[in-house]
């Protein structure tokens, strides 16, 4: 639909956008992404025990004493927020780079 309504400049626009682009990075666009994206990195380091202790497995994990679901929902809300919002400043790939190499 945008696409099919867009003009001239606002179809460029979105294509530069789809293949991803930082051309047209603005200090707006970062002051917009930019504190989602650092509050989420900010509070991965405070997860790393939990993460370390949930590659040995949930089980394991649970017997040291980490909440392994509100541990794993936080990690996946922090990580998809991150993503979220550098795939909306940079286009369709930021999430091919950032995503497809952990697949």
């Amino acid at each position: 639909i945008l696409i099919f309504m867009a003009d001239d400049r606002q179809l460029r626009d979105l294509t530069f956008w789809q293949l991803g682009s930082l051309a047209g990075a603005t200090w707006q666009k970062i002051g917009s992404v930019g504190p989602v994206i650092v509050l989420a990195l900010s509070s991965m380091p405070f997860l790393a025990r939990g993460l370390n202790a949930l590659a040995l497995g949930e089980a394991t994990a649970g017997h040291l004493g980490i909440p392994v679901q509100r541990l794993k929902y936080t990690a996946i809300i922090g990580v998809s927020a991150a993503v979220g919002a550098s795939v909306a400043a940079s286009g369709g790939i930021g999430f091919v780079g950032i995503v497809v190499p952990h697949l």
